[in-house]
This record gives C-alpha cells, sequence and structure tokens, in this order.
C-alpha cells in the first residue's frame, strides 16, 4: 500500500543555509547592505533553543551590513537586547517608533480626500486617529471605507464614520468569534475585565477582582500568563492592555451592546 512522504525540515539546518547564502552573496556586495528582520522577537518562540546565537554568530562577521530588527512586542524585544543573558545584549541601538503625531496625519488624510474632490472635517479625522490612537493600520482601513462610502463632490461626515468603524468591526466578527471559541472560560473573563477598562493596573488586586467577579488573583496571574503568550495581551510599566484595538472594541460590545464609539 502506497504511503504519503512528508518532508521533514530542520529549521537549524534550513537557517544555517540560508545565512551560509546571506554570507556569501552580502561579504561580495561592493556598496553597504541593510537587511530588515520583522517582527523579530518570534525567533525566541521556535522549540530550537539555539536561534538567537546562531543568528548572531553569522551576523557579527558582515562588517559591511546593517541589520534593523523590529518588532511590536515591546516587552520581548526589549529583553532580547537588554538582557546580558541574550546573545543580542548590547549589539544595537535601541530606537522606539511612536504612532504618526496628529498633527501631521490629520492634513495628510485631508489632502487626499481633497485631491480626490471629496472633503473630510479635520476634527473628524481626529476623532478616528484618538479612536485608535493613532493606529495607521486601522485608521488607513477605516479612512480608505470611508473614502469609498463618499461620492465625488460630498463630504464624508461623521455619520459615515460612523457606519464605516461599525462595518470594519462587523467584518472583523467572524475571526474574533473563532478566536475567542478557543480561549479557556477564565482567559475570555480576564480579557473582557481589561477590555472594559481599557488600560488596567493591579489586574491581581482584590478592588480588581471584585470589580469584574473574576475568581482570585492567582487565577488572574494563570490566565494573565498565558493570554501574554498568546499575544492577546501585552505588559508595559505594570499596566495590561489588549494591543489589537478593534479586538478590544469588539469585546467592549460584547459586554455593552449599547456602546458608542464615535458620538453625535
Amino acid at each position: 500500500m502506497p504511503r504519503s512522504v512528508f518532508p521533514v525540515i530542520c529549521l537549524v539546518g534550513f537557517l544555517c543555509l540560508l545565512l551560509n547564502y546571506m554570507h556569501v552573496c552580502l561579504k561580495k556586495a561592493d556598496k553597504p547592505c541593510i537587511v530588515a528582520f520583522d517582527e523579530f522577537q518570534q525567533i525566541s518562540k521556535y522549540p530550537e533553543k539555539n536561534i538567537e546565537a546562531l543568528l548572531r554568530s553569522h551576523i557579527q562577521h558582515l562588517s559591511n551590513v546593517h541589520f534593523i530588527f523590529s518588532g511590536s512586542e515591546r516587552h520581548l524585544v526589549t529583553e532580547m537586547f537588554l538582557s546580558s543573558a541574550r546573545p543580542f545584549y548590547n549589539s544595537t541601538s535601541i530606537l522606539e517608533l511612536y504612532p504618526i503625531v496628529a498633527e501631521e496625519y490629520i492634513p495628510f488624510v485631508c489632502h487626499w480626500f481633497d485631491v480626490y474632490e471629496r472633503t473630510i472635517r479635520e476634527e473628524d479625522v481626529l476623532v478616528i486617529y484618538r479612536l485608535f490612537e493613532g493606529n495607521t493600520y486601522y485608521m488607513q482601513k477605516t479612512f480608505h471605507e470611508a473614502f469609498i462610502n463618499t461620492p465625488i463632490g460630498s463630504s464624508c461626515t461623521l455619520d459615515i464614520l460612523r457606519q464605516t468603524v461599525g462595518g470594519v468591526l462587523e467584518k472583523a466578527g467572524d475571526g474574533y468569534r473563532q478566536l475567542l471559541s478557543r480561549i479557556p472560560e477564565r482567559q475570555k473573563e480576564l480579557l473582557y475585565a481589561i477590555a472594559s477598562a481599557g488600560k488596567a493596573e493591579k489586574i491581581m488586586s482584590a478592588g480588581f477582582i471584585r470589580k469584574y467577579s473574576l475568581v482570585s488573583s492567582s487565577a488572574v496571574q494563570a490566565a494573565a500568563r498565558k493570554l501574554m503568550k498568546l499575544d492577546l495581551l501585552t505588559e508595559e510599566d505594570n499596566i495590561y492592555f489588549i494591543p489589537d484595538i478593534l479586538f478590544r472594541m469588539y469585546l467592549q460590545r460584547l459586554k455593552n451592546t449599547n456602546i458608542i464609539f464615535i458620538p453625535s
């Protein structure tokens, strides 16, 4: 009886081949090169434990190459480069990227609406900017959809923006529902609590547990640890929040169907 054969790829072996190939190519380059790693913190989650050391051993010999390591999970990236126990310790200059400031983003949106014969008020752009806390992805998605929903020669009103945000949230709903269906109840309860708070501190305190009807501090601690491993929860400076702003809004609406994200 014929058997199916599936190739098994050793990550370390594949990475060695890739790095050796990159090493040869970049060594021959006649001008300085730049190599960028996006979401670099993911390598710390691989089952193989020596990936960081392997990368560092190859990278340190490439004198004509500049490396950029970017990542969205600040606490993991910080630990990788600032912990003396890690291979990349003190090997880079740290640069934190902040959201585009409203003073620059608002004229940008208004300009492109105007170029294509539509208008939008600066104060309405600011409403969306504040709603998504300067998150470029969700702002761009909202204004793109709102632009489509605004006829030529018309103005993109707050009503159009409100309907657009509702539509974006509804489209994301199926994925979020499936995500929640795979999460244990106690973790969901903590997500609901932190979403309701927006940003929460002292989540293991008696006051927080009582306010949101959670089980116990040990249950909250265990749930928070699991959720952070799933990248559904982030902790910075002892403040906990849900990094996906749209997911946070989805959870808020589940707990309060009357919530209004864009007031009249």
